[in-house]
């Protein structure tokens, strides 16, 4: 076999590849639900600022190069986070009474769409934060390789280690 029969070859069973990881993402559930909690010995009105300037997330967010204020025709807060790795997703805040805050994804892309639902709870000592992802990745293929590669619960996890080391509290989290 020469060099054209070889680059068909694997040419054919890239294409193969792809098309049975599409075929296995049909049968994976377009939406999942993660949550984590973490207590913080800050105030809860302490957090609900942090979650609420939005400006500052670069700060104490590693994972959060950037922030950008973008018009939302319906009033709400709406920006644009650009990850370190380039990543970009626009978020829309749904949702900001003092103890709750409900943010949805607007990916342009669709790769993505979904919620992350803060909510905090006074303790004696802080306060304990949870933080629920309610997500569905449309595209089949996007989902297989999402079930293969990550924890669904993996940026939630970040996101409140982060604020844990921000509060200068141990990044405890429980599912």
């Amino acid at each position: 076999m020469g060099w054209l029969g070889w680059m068909l070859t694997i040419t054919g069973l890239l294409i193969g590849l792809v098309s049975l990881m599409t075929i296995v993402g049909v049968f994976i559930p377009r939406d999942h639900v993660a949550t984590r909690s973490l207590t913080l010995s800050c105030p809860p009105a302490d957090v609900y600022e942090l979650w609420r300037k939005t400006d500052e997330w670069p700060t104490w967010w590693k994972l959060v190069k950037s922030v950008e204020n973008l018009p939302d025709p319906e009033g709400r807060k709406a920006v644009r986070l650009t990850y370190v790795d380039k990543n970009c997703f626009d978020l829309i805040v749904e949702e900001a009474p003092p103890h709750r805050m409900v943010t949805r994804i607007d990916d342009r892309n669709k790769m993505f769409e979904g919620t992350w639902t803060y909510e905090v709870e006074p303790t004696p000592t802080g306060c304990v934060v949870r933080l629920t992802e309610r997500g569905t990745i449309p595209n089949p293929l996007i989902r297989t390789m999402a079930r293969l590669m990550m924890n669904p619960a993996m940026y939630i996890e970040i996101h409140l280690k982060a604020l844990a080391e921000r509060c200068g509290s141990p990044a405890n989290i429980q599912p």
